[in-house]
C-alpha cells in the first residue's frame, strides 16, 4: 500500500491565518497534524505552530505506536505550549486545538483536543469521526440539539478543552490501532473547514475526485461559495491509502 496526501490552508476572511499544518513521514511511519490556534495578538498563530512542531518531534521518538505512547505525545505538546506561555508574557493566553493521524506500517491511531476533526472514509462513506470537545457537543450528548445544529449554534466556538488551557489536558486518543486497507481515506480539518462542508458533501466530493488534492479543491469551492464575510481560517489535510504497484505483481 502507498500513502498519498495533500494539504490546504487559508486565512479565509480574516487578516491572518492562525492554523498550522504539518506532515512528518519516515519510511513506514508518519503523522499528519492540524492545529487551530487561539489567543489574539498573534498568540493563536504561535500556539498552533508550537503544537504541530512539538507533536511531530515527540512522535518521531515513539516506538511502538500505541494509545499510551500517543497520549504521551499529546501531553508533551501541551507542556510545550504551557512552557511558552510562561516564557512569553504577552502570549500567556494562547492555546490551540489539535487533531493528528499517526501511522505505522498498515495501522493508524488518531488523537485530538478541541473541535478540529478527523473523518475516516471507507468505500466512499464516513465510518468514523471524532467528537468535538465543545459546549455544543455536550448539548448533542444530552439530546438538547441535533449533531447538524452544531455548525451554526451561538455557542459553537466555546471549547471545553484545548492544548495550553489551564489544568490537566483532556485529550482523546483511539484506544487501539485501526487496520487500514486500500481505498481508505482520512480528512483532518479545522472548524473553519467542516462548518461549510457537511458530511454528505465530503463523501460526494471524494467519489468525484482522482486524488487528495482534487478532493480538497472540490470542498474548498464549497467553502468559498457559502462562507460569510469575515469567516474563519480554514485548513485541512487529506490522506489516501492506495494500492502500490507491487500489490498487482
Amino acid at each position: 500500500m502507498r500513502w498519498i496526501s495533500a494539504a490546504r490552508s487559508s486565512a479565509g476572511g480574516r487578516p491572518q491565518n492562525e492554523d498550522s499544518l504539518l506532515e512528518w513521514v519516515r519510511d513506514c511511519k508518519g503523522c499528519y497534524v492540524v492545529a487551530d490556534g487561539m489567543g489574539g495578538h498573534r498568540g493563536g498563530e504561535v500556539a498552533a505552530s508550537i503544537v504541530t512542531s512539538a507533536f511531530a518531534t515527540a512522535f518521531a521518538a515513539v516506538e511502538p505506536l500505541s494509545h499510551a505512547s500517543l497520549t504521551k505525545v499529546l501531553l508533551h505538546t501541551h507542556d510545550e505550549v504551557r512552557r511558552a506561555q510562561h516564557d512569553i508574557h504577552t502570549l500567556s493566553g494562547m492555546n490551540s486545538t489539535v487533531v493528528a493521524l499517526c501511522r505505522q506500517d498498515e495501522t493508524v491511531l488518531w488523537g485530538h483536543v478541541g473541535d478540529s476533526r478527523l473523518y475516516h472514509l471507507r468505500d466512499g462513506r464516513i465510518i468514523e469521526h471524532t467528537r468535538d470537545h465543545s459546549v455544543c457537543q455536550s448539548l448533542v450528548d444530552r439530546g438538547e440539539i441535533m449533531l447538524q445544529d452544531i455548525r451554526f449554534h451561538e455557542d459553537r466556538s466555546q471549547l471545553l478543552c484545548g492544548v495550553g488551557m489551564a489544568g490537566e489536558l483532556r485529550g482523546e486518543v483511539l484506544l487501539k490501532p485501526c487496520s487500514v486497507q486500500p481505498g481508505d481515506a482520512f480528512l483532518l480539518c479545522t472548524d473553519g473547514w467542516w462548518e461549510y462542508v457537511i458530511e454528505p458533501e465530503m463523501e460526494v466530493d471524494f467519489m468525484k475526485s482522482q486524488n487528495p488534492a482534487e478532493w480538497l479543491s472540490r470542498m474548498e469551492e464549497r467553502i468559498v461559495k457559502h462562507a460569510q464575510v469575515g469567516h474563519d481560517n480554514y485548513s485541512a489535510i487529506a490522506v489516501w491509502v492506495v494500492e502500490s504497484e507491487s500489490d498487482h505483481e
